[in-house]
């Protein structure tokens, strides 16, 4: 019983410590990384992989949600 009681209870801190779907904590927070915009670039400096950044949510629509 005591088993099953603090699993139980690991859930439902779970589901307490979860913010809401509608929350604009589930889609930016701290780590989010916005694309830049003007990449600087020299004639050396070739960069073939765009720097590190966060897919809108927009974008993510788009490709799953828009037929070709």
């Amino acid at each position: 019983m005591t088993i099953a009681l603090a699993v139980g209870f690991y859930i439902v801190l779970n589901f307490l410590a979860t913010p809401p779907p509608t929350s604009f904590s589930m889609i930016y927070d701290e780590f989010t990384r916005e694309p830049l915009r003007n990449v600087p670039s020299t004639d050396n400096d070739e960069q073939p992989i765009e720097p590190i950044s966060d897919i809108r949510i927009d974008q993510i629509n788009d490709l799953m949600f828009n037929p070709r």
